[in-house]
């Protein structure tokens, strides 16, 4: 019996939100849970996600033709595989447009593919209002907002902003002590073998990164089960 296949866009038209951090913290969940995830890292000139998960992620370049063919002919193999693209900031528009012109949606339809975006708010009226064009632009698709507290935090004078996304579900990212985050984000040392993988001798983790990956894990379980439950009335009719 087949399972739906989902499709991670990590995304915002906004630099510096925190989309690569919630693209390899995805990716990193899925591994601990016995998950290989297909990453696609749109930055072809300094992509981080690639560099963090390079077993597991592609480097893509939407501004050529090539890498839209490889990008787009790949998000929609249904091979229960989860797929996590990292969309670089000035590649934003250029992916949707293209995903208009080749059809993409109406394929992944077809063979039981679900995209899903994860857009990242920051306290902007741009991005708030990018985000109701995605809506507008990709009405059947779902948006779960994230907010990365310690890249793009909100202004406290709006608190009401959030709310203000067009999306029922979301995550929290917490602010993260500089120490902690650099040891998440060291491709030296990968998170997974870090927290999972270490030896009995290995130094602790620094301070807080157990309990802040423990916390955004979660919200990724309770994320997929509430899918696993609309995908049971999927199958079952």
């Amino acid at each position: 019996m087949m399972h739906r296949t989902y499709v991670y866009i990590v995304c915002s038209p906004h630099p510096r939100v925190g989309t690569t951090l919630t693209a390899s913290l995805l990716t990193t969940y899925f591994q601990v849970t016995g998950r290989q995830a297909v990453g696609f890292d749109t930055n072809p000139y300094d992509g981080d996600l690639a560099r963090l998960h390079p077993q597991t992620t592609r480097i893509v370049d939407i501004a050529a033709t090539r890498g839209q063919i490889e990008l787009f002919d790949s998000l929609v193999v249904a091979d229960e595989k989860p797929k996590i693209v990292d969309l670089w900031h000035p590649a934003y528009r250029r992916f949707f447009a293209v995903a208009g012109e080749v059809g993409f949606l109406e394929e992944a339809g077809r063979v039981g593919v679900v995209p899903i975006l994860l857009y990242h708010a920051d306290a902007s009226q741009k991005a708030l209002q990018a985000c109701h064009d995605l809506e507008a632009l990709w009405p059947d698709v779902e948006i779960a907002i994230v907010s990365n507290e310690g890249a793009a935090p909100l202004d406290p004078a709006h608190p009401g902003h959030l709310s203000r996304f067009p999306a029922e579900h979301g995550f929290r990212i917490p602010p993260l002590s500089p120490e902690a985050l650099a040891a998440a984000t060291d491709p030296d040392i990968p998170l997974k073998e870090l927290l999972w993988d270490a030896p009995d001798d290995a130094p602790p983790p620094a301070d807080g990164l157990i309990d802040w990956v423990e916390g955004i894990f979660a919200q990724f379980r309770a994320f997929e089960l509430r899918h696993a439950l609309q995908e049971t009335r999927y199958l079952w009719g």
